[in-house]
């Protein structure tokens, strides 16, 4: 048997926070962490972080034509190393 914990519920940790438990059996434990319960308490209060990709439109533009060439632009890569990258793929498209 193991424990799986879901937000909301009778239960109060000790920072005050409600949750769920259940106890499942080794055979269900898969299915309850696939429908969003969590085999750690902490785990189900964590929150899921959003982000934006940081760059300027530029960048941005560079790298769509660039992945629209068939290339691969590198994560770190510079603008001048992008717009080298991208006049290299054009160039070649060309011939």
């Amino acid at each position: 048997m193991k424990n799986v914990f879901k937000q909301g519920g009778d239960w109060k940790d000790n920072q005050g926070r409600n949750y769920t438990v259940k106890s499942v059996s080794n055979k269900e434990f898969d299915g309850y962490i696939s429908k969003g319960w969590y085999s750690n308490l902490e785990d189900c209060f964590a929150l899921e972080a959003e982000y934006e990709e940081v760059g300027s439109d530029y960048e941005s533009e560079l790298r769509a034509k660039i992945r629209a060439l068939g290339g691969k632009a590198g994560g770190r890569s510079s603008i001048a190393t992008l717009e080298k990258q991208l006049k290299e793929l054009q160039d070649g498209n060309e011939g």
